[in-house]
């Protein structure tokens, strides 16, 4: 790339390890003002500061590691099916505390008959205990009615802190809870959140070495792609 008396290598730098580090459009903006404009390819525009596929260039260069992180977790009663458990992983990032839930659920599709299968997503503490008081209010038909909708309210504000320490933290925690559960199967969905998607999937890609993939639409997602890594435990 050529630079510019504006627009160094030094700001690029920085630029690229906010992308890196999932910051927001408007944090990106704050920070270099009006240096943004004088980009050398222009990549910016008023609306957007990274592309996607520029995104995609970005994420492919990261390696996920996962390294070791203290968390506790908890058994807790599955809202969707009676006498069934989730699991609840708590962790610390940068003094933010994150839930990570792994949800009990059975799979009957083209690739599934009867399978359970753990649905995995992320959030902060804070979002999560919106998301528990909304449930609480709703029957097991409606929750089951509003699956993508719940998804995507537990999904939202998670942008914080440093990105790459996050997902490596989640890969370590996945990994050993891979080894908790029989037969461990986890499933990632599409979210609204297409490139914290792309960090779920790259993430697990990078830490698990021993691993059927196995791409699917589930009946809990209906009109989402959904993946399935189905960890050989040898």
């Amino acid at each position: 790339m050529e630079f510019n008396d504006k627009w160094t290598k030094e700001v690029n730098d920085k630029y690229r390890q906010m992308i890196k580090e999932h910051k927001s459009p408007d944090e990106i903006r704050e920070y270099f003002g009006d240096l943004i404009h004088y980009h050398p390819k222009k990549k910016f525009s008023a609306g957007s500061v990274l592309s996607y596929g520029r995104f995609q260039a970005i994420l492919n260069e990261i390696k996920f590691y996962p390294n070791y992180i203290y968390f506790e977790f908890n058994y807790i009663d599955s809202a969707r099916f009676k006498d069934k458990q989730d699991i609840i992983c708590y962790f610390k990032i940068n003094d933010v505390k994150y839930i990570l839930l792994l949800e009990y659920l059975i799979e009957n599709n083209k690739s599934f008959n009867d399978q359970v299968v753990y649905n995995v997503f992320f959030t902060t503490e804070k979002q999560y205990d919106i998301f528990k008081k909304i449930i609480s209010n709703l029957s097991s038909e409606e929750i089951q009615n509003r699956f993508s909708e719940l998804q995507d309210i537990v999904e939202k504000e998670t942008n914080y802190g440093d990105i790459i320490k996050i997902f490596n933290a989640l890969s370590y925690i996945l990994t050993k809870m891979s080894g908790r559960i029989k037969n461990c199967i986890y499933m990632i969905s599409e979210t609204e959140d297409k490139k914290k998607f792309d960090f779920y999937i790259k993430s697990i890609e990078d830490s698990f070495n021993n691993y059927e993939l196995i791409i699917d639409e589930s009946i809990f997602l209906p009109g989402k792609k959904s993946y399935y890594f189905k960890m050989n435990q040898n």
